[in-house]
C-alpha cells in the first residue's frame, strides 16, 4: 500500500508541475578564441555583451545548459577536472502556477517533456485518467496525508527501491547516483509536503522562515563571491544588459513585452567604456585569474557542466547554512575539482576561477516556497564588511546598483521569447539595433562603473 501511495503522489508532482515548468534562460559558453595577457586582442562576449555587434568571423559560442529548477538533481560529476560527466540530470518536477486541478493530463503535453523518465511517469497519469483533485482525495483516504507530520527519526520516503523497480522504475530516483539518492528523495517528499499543506509548511532549511520582506533582507553574505579589484564595473538589477533573467518570479512576463536581468555582470577592469573598442582593446590581465569565493557557510547544489576551448566550467548554486531559502547562483566558474554536488564550503572558500573570456555573474534567489521565488541583489544581502569594499570603490549605496521594479516596468525592455535566453530587442542576438546595443554597454542606465 505504501508503495501505491508513493506512485500516486510521484505522479501528482509530475502533474503538478512536469509539464509545464518554466525554466532558468540559459547562459551562453564564452567565445572559443583565445585572448593573451597584455597585446591580445579581446573578442566581444556576446551573452554578456550583447551591444558588441558580432564580427563576421566570430565562431557563434554554443550555449552552455539551461540553469535547472531548485528541485532538480544533477548528475554526479568525475573526479577528473578535465572531464565532462556525460549524465543526464534528473529533474524533480516542481508545481507552477498554472496547474488545473480537474481535467486529465493531455498526451501531447507529456511529449514535450525532454527527460524520458518524467515523460513516462506523465504518459502514465494520462492513461489513468486522473485529476490532480481525485488523486489528493484518494491519497487523503488513503491516510498519506497524515504520514506527512515529520519526526525527527521518521523518513516519510523510505521505500522498497527492489519493490520500485518491479514496478517498472517508476522511481525517478532510481536514475541518480546511490549517494545522492536520499536527496531526491527528500526533494520529492518536500513537494508533496508543499502541496499537500499549502502554506502551514514549516521551512526545513529549502525554503526561508517567515515572509519574504524585500525591505527587510538577512545579511546572509559574509564573504565577497569574487576578486573585486579585478572587476571595473556591475550591471545594475533589472538592466538591459544581455538576456531576460526573471525566470520562476512574478517579474516574468511571458509575452515578451517587459524583460529585465535581475542579475549582476561584472566586467573586468581594463574594459574600455566605449562599445566600439571593445572587441579592439587588448586585455590588461589574464581573465581567467579572477578567482570566485563562496559567500557563505553552505553546500554546493544543482551542479551543471560543460567544456569549451578554455577548458570545464559550471554554473551552480551554494545554498546557505545560517539562512534557509537564499541561494547563490554561480555561471562560467572552472569549479574546483575537490568540489562536488553536495561540498561543503565555507564564506570565504575559494572555489574556482574565471573560465574564458567571460564576465563574472552572480545572481541571488530568494525561495519562499515552491510556487514562490524572488531574485535580488548580492549587496541587498551582503553584510557591511562585504559592502565596505564596494563602498571604497565609489559606491554610496545599495540602490546605486538597483533600477527599481516601478522604474522598469514603466520603461519596458522587450525580449525575444522564442529563444531560450530572451535576449533583449535590440541585442545582437535579436532585432539587432546599434543604438541600443550601445546603450545597453555604455550607458550609467544599465551599469554602476567602480572608481
Amino acid at each position: 500500500m505504501k508503495i501505491t501511495s508513493f506512485l500516486i503522489l510521484v505522479v501528482l508532482s509530475v502533474l503538478i508541475t512536469g509539464c509545464g515548468t518554466n525554466t532558468e534562460p540559459s547562459e551562453e559558453i564564452s567565445s572559443n578564441t583565445e585572448s593573451s595577457v597584455e597585446v591580445a586582442v579581446s573578442e566581444p562576449i556576446e551573452e554578456s555583451d550583447p551591444a558588441e555587434p558580432v564580427a563576421t568571423d566570430t565562431p557563434t559560442p554554443e550555449n552552455t545548459p539551461t540553469p535547472i529548477p531548485p528541485t532538480v538533481i544533477p548528475a554526479t560529476p568525475t573526479t577528473e577536472p578535465t572531464q565532462v560527466p556525460t549524465i543526464v540530470p534528473t529533474q524533480i518536477p516542481t508545481e507552477t502556477d498554472d496547474s488545473t486541478t480537474s481535467s486529465p493530463m493531455e498526451i501531447n503535453e507529456c511529449s514535450d517533456i525532454p527527460d524520458l523518465t518524467q515523460r513516462s511517469m506523465c504518459e502514465m497519469a494520462e492513461k489513468m485518467g486522473m485529476s490532480m483533485e481525485d488523486m489528493m482525495e484518494m491519497a487523503e483516504e488513503m491516510g498519506m496525508l497524515d504520514d506527512m507530520d515529520e519526526g525527527e527519526d521518521h523518513d516519510v520516503m523510505t521505500m522498497d527501491i527492489a519493490d520500485m523497480e518491479g514496478m517498472g522504475g517508476i522511481n525517478p530516483c532510481l536514475e541518480v547516483e546511490e549517494e545522492y539518492r536520499s536527496r531526491c528523495e527528500e526533494s520529492i517528499r518536500r513537494e508533496v509536503k508543499q502541496n499537500t499543506e499549502g502554506e502551514n509548511q514549516e521551512s526545513d532549511g529549502y525554503y526561508i522562515d517567515g515572509e519574504f520582506d524585500p525591505d527587510n533582507l538577512p545579511k546572509v553574505a559574509k564573504a565577497n563571491f569574487a576578486e573585486l579589484e579585478k572587476l571595473g564595473r556591475t550591471s545594475k538589477i533589472r538592466s538591459g544588459v544581455g538576456h531576460d533573467y526573471s525566470f520562476n518570479t512574478s517579474e516574468y512576463d511571458p509575452t515578451g513585452a517587459s524583460c529585465r536581468s535581475m542579475k549582476h555582470y561584472m566586467i573586468p577592469v581594463g574594459v574600455p567604456r566605449d562599445n566600439a573598442l571593445y572587441s579592439t582593446t587588448p586585455h590588461t590581465f589574464d581573465w581567467m585569474s579572477i578567482k570566485f569565493f563562496s559567500p557563505v557557510d553552505g553546500v554546493v547544489q544543482d551542479v551543471v557542466y560543460s567544456s569549451n576551448s578554455y577548458g570545464p566550467e559550471a554554473q551552480f548554486t551554494i545554498s546557505s547554512d545560517e539562512h534557509g531559502g537564499y541561494y547563490f547562483n554561480f555561471y562560467h566558474v572552472n569549479l574546483d575539482p575537490s568540489l562536488i554536488f553536495g561540498s561543503k564550503v565555507t564564506a570565504g572558500q575559494y572555489i574556482g576561477h574565471l573560465n574564458g573570456v567571460a564576465w563574472a555573474e552572480i545572481a541571488v534567489e530568494v525561495r519562499v516556497n515552491s510556487r514562490e521565488s524572488y531574485l535580488v541583489s548580492f549587496l541587498q544581502v551582503a553584510t557591511d564588511e562585504v559592502l565596505s569594499e564596494y563602498q571604497a570603490r565609489g559606491l554610496n549605496s545599495v540602490s546605486d546598483v538597483i533600477v527599481t521594479k516601478e522604474e522598469r516596468d514603466a520603461n519596458p525592455l522587450p525580449c525575444d521569447r522564442d529563444s531560450e535566453a530572451g535576449w533583449f530587442e535590440g541585442s545582437s542576438k535579436y532585432k539587432e539595433d546599434e543604438a541600443y546595443m550601445v546603450w545597453a554597454f555604455e550607458s550609467d542606465e544599465n551599469w554602476f562603473f567602480f572608481d
